[in-house]
């Protein structure tokens, strides 16, 4: 019998037979790196939805065509507003009391609405978007801080954002220092949530 080729085969780097050799170990999982990158992924894939829907309504009017945007000003934000926060505080303390897991979304809003939030149309989806949120980053998605530095990241994939999204000029605002009053920035600045920042193109008619 011959000796099974295998045994000869030796480790990149190393001088000994791969036989001899120990399993390679792993790193310690760096999950502000995982929170990061799933933070890019989404702002992205947020980003090319709303400037396709734009671009491609359902009903198409001729009228109202509108030029692929050449500049945009993404917006952001560090801090919940405060009914939100009492939100994730009561959907944090249900989620360590009930061994990492959220109840339904029902009995959520049983509590909630005991809170006297003001926004009550916006409770639900707020909720549900926070549900899907920890299901994707786990607790810390029901953290009210700013867990990295947003802008900066934003910062370092600033050209491939200009080149992903067609564009020429791309601004990125704290919604704490934004100015303008249009309709469409209000509604931003209302919607916005750390870890999801929004963007807004500049279109121009056909």
């Amino acid at each position: 019998m011959s000796t099974h080729y295998r045994t000869y085969l030796v480790v990149v780097g190393k001088n000994d037979l791969i036989v001899n050799s120990k399993w390679p170990t792993i790193s310690t999982v760096d999950k502000l790196l995982l929170q990061q990158s799933s933070f890019v992924n989404n702002a992205i894939k947020e980003f090319r939805q709303r400037r396709d829907a734009k671009l491609n309504p359902k009903k198409k009017d001729p009228k109202k065509a509108l030029l692929p945007p050449k500049a945009a000003t993404i917006y952001f934000t560090k801090k919940y507003p405060e009914w939100k926060e009492k939100a994730i505080n009561l959907m944090r303390k249900l989620y360590e009391s009930n061994n990492s897991t959220l109840p339904d979304n029902r009995e959520i809003m049983e509590l909630l609405n005991t809170t006297q939030l003001p926004e009550k149309k916006e409770v639900m989806p707020f909720v549900q978007f926070v549900r899907e949120r920890v299901a994707q980053n786990g607790s810390a998605a029901l953290s009210v801080n700013e867990d990295f530095d947003q802008k900066y990241v934003l910062e370092q994939i600033r050209d491939y954002l200009l080149c992903t999204l067609q564009l020429e000029k791309l601004d990125i605002v704290d919604i704490a220092n934004a100015t303008e009053n249009a309709k469409e920035v209000v509604e931003v600045i209302k919607s916005c949530s750390p870890g999801s920042p929004l963007i807004i193109y500049n279109f121009e008619m056909k």
